[in-house]
């Protein structure tokens, strides 16, 4: 890639500054490499149950705030995607590899067809190993841990390196057939299971164009497309493209698959560590939260795990090759980068015991005023105004109902406070409709009497 461009007096100084905390607290540290993550692999029949199985390893997966998926032998989806199509082009974002450490934003990179894109990225791998003497096809994934991390943390080499995130499927394509209407693959929580039909895999809760529509999943309350959300996004990586620390956005679960090229390398931090995670960044870089309070939103800041290590935040590491799946859970960070040319694809689900994590997390978009990527009380009104709730069990429920009351006794607090505000006259609404910014189309949910 070319060389990054000279950093003005303020970028050098947090630079100075971001290197000299590194070096001090790499110093303290060990290089140990970080636990694995959960794996599971799953039987056929396990695998014919998508969200069932998910929640079922929860309690187990969720202690590493990742885990990895590896499907029963015979799971071979088609990749839909066209790499010799020049005809789609998306744009790339410039990442400087030697500052991320300061939560800088990217600039943008060049526009890229697949093709161009690929061809960029295995030769920006070929020249980079080759020039120091490696064989590009020897080296293993903890040689290029160690590389990736050892310019994070001092700095050097300067590096700039093209991230393809954040496609648009239904521009440039799924990575997965599709279904004509994947909402209408929504049946039965159990699947029939044959990996020899290419129909299978266009309706399948594991094709991602279907997941967020799944039996059990709260998405299904979500009214219209949302990019990246229950639309798939797809992402090309090149050697050391990287995914800042981040948690999903309402922290929803997410789902990740491979479809081919180099592994990925994952981190993740439980839940219960989040707040932990939270305080070092904030230690780290103070003066760009005292600029951007919303930074644990931007996706640019990368911290070694081993000074989180250091300060008890628990750090777990699991690599991703083609047909992986990895699934992250509610409020855990994860963050990592690719070994060299691949393609992903993502998009998020929600199970009930979610509703806790996004309440959460719509108290702290208020407290930097960041907006919701949906209304999370839609989703729950829309969740309790259900005919059935045959799919839900009684726990489930019971979580509904508490974020019910919770509403009934906000509405109420926010009543009393008007009226001691002076507030005279109220008007109560026969329906609650709202205008999907995305389809346009009149919303209503019924208010009963």
């Amino acid at each position: 890639m070319d060389p990054a461009p000279s950093l003005n007096r303020r970028e050098t100084k947090l630079l100075k500054l971001a290197l000299e905390r590194s070096v001090v607290e790499t110093a303290l540290t060990t290089n140990a490499p970080c636990p694995t993550a959960s794996i599971f692999y799953p039987t056929m029949e396990e695998f014919a149950s998508p969200l069932e199985y998910i929640a079922r390893i929860q309690p187990l997966a969720e202690r590493t705030g990742i885990c990895k998926i590896v499907p029963p032998r015979g799971w071979r989806p088609k990749f839909a995607v066209d790499l010799s199509n020049d005809s789609i082009r998306f744009e790339t974002r410039l990442q400087n590899i030697h500052q991320l450490q300061e939560g800088v934003d990217y600039a943008d990179g060049r526009m890229h067809s697949f093709r161009s894109y690929q061809a960029s990225a295995n030769a920006f791998r070929h020249v980079w190993y080759s020039s120091r003497g490696v064989d590009p096809n020897a080296v293993t994934s903890e040689e290029i841990e160690q590389e990736y991390w050892r310019i994070v943390e001092t700095g050097a080499p300067v590096m700039q390196v093209e991230y393809a995130n954040d496609l648009d499927t239904m521009v440039v394509g799924s990575g997965f057939e599709r279904a004509e209407d994947p909402a209408s693959t929504v049946g039965s929580k159990r699947e029939a299971v044959n990996f020899d039909d290419p129909e299978y895999y266009r309706r399948t809760a594991w094709n991602l164009n279907n997941l967020p529509f799944a039996h059990g999943s709260l998405l299904r309350h979500v009214k219209g497309e949302i990019r990246g959300i229950n639309v798939p996004w797809l992402y090309c990586g090149m050697l050391f493209a990287t995914f800042c620390w981040h948690t999903e956005d309402n922290n929803m679960y997410s789902v990740n698959y491979q479809h081919i090229g180099a592994k990925k390398r994952w981190y993740g931090i439980p839940a219960t560590h989040a707040d932990a995670f939270e305080k070092v960044l904030k230690q780290r870089v103070p003066e760009r939260f005292r600029d951007s309070p919303d930074l644990l939103f931007h996706l640019t800041t990368m911290v070694p795990p081993s000074i989180l290590r250091s300060h008890g935040v628990d750090v777990f590491t699991l690599v991703q090759e083609p047909g992986d799946i990895v699934i992250t859970f509610p409020r855990a960070y994860h963050a990592g980068f690719s070994e060299g040319f691949n393609c992903n694809e993502a998009c998020n689900f929600a199970l009930p015991n979610w509703i806790h994590y996004s309440r959460s997390a719509i108290e702290q978009y208020r407290l930097v005023g960041r907006s919701s990527i949906f209304s999370h009380d839609r989703v729950i009104f829309h969740f309790g105004s259900k005919e059935s709730l045959d799919e839900y069990s009684i726990e489930h429920c019971e979580m509904l109902l508490k974020e019910l009351r919770f509403f009934f006794q906000e509405e109420q607090r926010y009543h009393r406070e008007l009226e001691i505000a002076g507030l005279k006259d109220v008007v109560h609404s026969a329906a609650d409709s709202k205008i999907d910014d995305r389809t346009m189309q009149l919303d209503e949910v019924p208010i009963e009497p």
